[in-house]
């Protein structure tokens, strides 16, 4: 495992859980704001954008 929990394809995350887990996301409603949002909350996260 690589740096920041990336593989050797640097562009490839490797599994990880926020179950539990509050986050705020500014800029959440479009982009790249909604993608981290979106995968934050596949992960378990409570998301508030």
């Amino acid at each position: 495992m690589g740096v920041a929990g990336l593989t050797k394809n640097k562009y490839k995350m490797t599994m990880f859980s926020l179950t539990g887990r509050k986050a705020v996301v500014t800029g959440g409603s479009s982009g790249i704001g909604r993608a981290i949002a979106d995968l934050f909350t596949e992960r378990g996260a409570e998301v508030s954008t």
